[in-house]
């Protein structure tokens, strides 16, 4: 699910980069266009099911995504989508063979030959994975790589679906067990990501939310932050948005500060007085717009125009940091536009941080205040440092 908003402010902002002189426009756009992909190229992640076909999938994917499923997981053969209202969505492909059927069935063939998958999840249950089920893992791999060239990731599971709490020992034990059995398979061990044991038991109220005494969830989060980690990047916003998963919405959301960071350097470096406030605040909405998205929210102008007024930033922290950028140029003649650069640079990752401690890891608004004037301060106080040397090698020329 892409967000309209965010794309209409991408195109706004290319827009004003055309007004910009043409040797700063190439550096700007390198650092914006990637990011613009990241959402224009944004689909949903392609999962294949390997395993044991007692693991009870609708249940792993309910668990998962902290809440009631839009799609039955365990719907016809082949890909479908599942998906969690307003926040993004999977497509599945259960290559589980229904009953004792062995080896890998026609439907799931020509499935695998329609799409590439991104990730295949290996579920053991309560038995030990047996060496037919294993084998079919090698099946599936072949396959795969045999329509697209390549061989996607392996992720294995050890699921345990009961309402009491599992044993860790005896999980872990289990987790070990399927470790080394996959690992030791040449045909799929090179592909193997972290093996992870996990339980899935939750119970969801009549309006979606999660009955908290019967929450008997483990190892869940890890899992939503290594699948993003393992997907390509064009699968990893729906992943991230649908699961919550805060790390690897976090690792995202860093990546859309950086870039934007080092575009709001460039653009205060240049020496166009004033003209750069249109360019550094639609930058900066940007970034938070983006945030907000991440985090699992829908983009929204008001909720980050709220968040800015709330920080004391009606025009974006460039402008808030102006007069300290004055103030330097006149203190050190001649390193104006650096200084301006720098200045504009550190507003927006103060900003950009702040977002993310509010929106993602979800400190709360006082917190973020306070981050974001500790942000300001460090950064003025590194300008100030960094710009006493730059006059003690003046002074000594």
């Amino acid at each position: 699910m892409k967000s309209k908003t965010l794309l209409e402010q991408f195109e706004r902002l290319e827009r004003l980069i055309e007004r910009l002189p043409e040797g700063l426009q190439k550096p700007i756009l390198h650092e914006i266009v990637p990011l613009k992909e990241l959402f224009l190229r944004q689909r949903a992640p392609r999962l294949v099911l390997a395993g044991d076909p007692a693991v009870d999938a609708t249940a792993l994917f309910a668990a998962l995504f902290n809440a009631p499923l839009d799609s039955d997981a365990a719907a016809p053969r082949g890909w479908h989508e599942i998906s969690r209202a307003g926040r993004g969505s999977v497509r599945v492909l259960d290559a589980r063979p229904p009953g004792q059927e062995p080896g890998l069935g026609d439907d799931a063939q020509v499935a695998l030959s329609a799409e590439a998958p991104d990730v295949i999840i290996f579920l053991q249950g309560a038995a030990t994975a047996s060496a037919a089920e294993i084998d079919a893992v090698g099946v599936i791999a072949q396959c795969i790589e045999d329509r697209h060239g390549k061989r996607p990731t392996l992720v294995g599971l050890v699921v345990s679906g009961t309402a009491e709490n599992p044993a860790p020992v005896e999980l872990d034990a289990a987790r070990r067990g399927l470790e080394l059995r996959l690992a030791g398979r040449p045909d799929v061990g090179g592909h193997l990501a972290p093996t992870l044991a996990i339980a899935t038991a939750v119970r969801f109220r009549p309006d979606g939310t999660i009955d908290e005494g019967t929450d008997r969830r483990v190892g869940v989060n890890e899992l939503a932050d290594l699948l993003v980690t393992e997907l390509p990047n064009e699968a990893k916003l729906d992943m991230a948005r649908s699961t919550g998963a805060k790390h690897g919405q976090g690792e995202i959301a860093r990546i859309l500060v950086k870039s934007v960071t080092a575009a709001s350097g460039a653009i205060g470096a240049q020496p166009i007085p004033l003209a750069d406030l249109p360019f550094l605040l639609a930058l900066q909405v940007m970034m938070v717009s983006g945030i907000l998205y991440i985090s699992g929210r829908e983009t929204s102008m008001k909720l980050g125009a709220e968040f800015l007024g709330s920080l004391g930033l009606s025009f974006g922290a460039g402008f808030a940091l102006r007069e300290l950028a004055r103030s330097l140029v006149k203190v050190f003649p001649g390193w104006g536009n650096a200084i301006s650069g720098v200045v504009a640079a550190g507003g927006t990752y103060a900003l950009g941080r702040t977002a993310i401690a509010y929106f993602v890891e979800g400190v709360s608004l006082a917190e973020a205040k306070k981050l974001f004037r500790r942000q300001r301060k460090e950064g003025s106080r590194a300008l100030l440092r960094s710009n006493e040397a730059v006059r003690g090698a003046t002074r000594a020329k």
